[in-house]
């Protein structure tokens, strides 16, 4: 006959310390990885910016964020299909204590299709108050057909990418204006 429960000698200490330790562990392993599993915090934090033109790289921009072609103004060359006009865009200024930013690397992309579109550059020059001046020549199209040509409305936008260091800072900057053809 086999003995009941009652028969049976108790457990040993260690016998139910290594089996509570097991029950425990083994709950451990099935409910939680050991990481959070969710956790929410608010935090707020006060940022101050600065405008373009007083941050350690300053941009200004000559003739405004949203250039616009006007060939009535006295400024263009209109000849068959295009009038055509040399602009400053956009002028890199050292805002540093050591002021010994330098341009590292540039480049422009204009938005693809339509009116206006570059003639030439743009291509940047350096002065005593600028780290690069970014000049280009832009061009309207003119109406076609007969009768007398006139520049006709169109915009893109031009978006440059430039990088400048003085050895030790090194800075990305990516700033976009518009420009856009005004009809006659």
């Amino acid at each position: 006959m086999a003995p009941s429960p009652r028969d049976q000698p108790p457990m040993r200490p260690r016998t139910r310390l290594g089996f509570g330790l097991l029950v425990v562990g083994c709950a451990v392993i099935l409910v939680s990885s050991g990481a959070f599993d969710a956790m929410t915090a608010n935090r707020t934090a006060d940022l101050a910016t600065t405008t373009d033109d007083n941050a350690l790289l300053g941009v200004e921009y000559p003739n405004g964020r949203n250039v616009t072609m006007d060939a009535t103004g006295g400024n263009s060359i209109c000849f068959w299909r295009y009038c055509y006009y040399s602009e400053e865009l956009f002028r890199l200024t050292d805002g540093t204590a050591n002021g010994n930013l330098s341009l590292v690397s540039s480049s422009y992309r204009l938005e693809s299709g339509g009116n206006p579109s570059l003639w030439y550059g743009p291509s940047e020059s350096q002065s005593a108050s600028s780290i690069a001046t970014v000049s280009a020549g832009i061009r309207c199209r003119r109406s076609q057909g007969g009768g007398p040509r006139r520049q006709v409305w169109g915009q893109r936008w031009l978006e440059m990418d430039a990088v400048v260091s003085d050895g030790n800072t090194t800075i990305e900057l990516t700033r976009r204006i518009e420009l856009t053809c005004l009809p006659e």
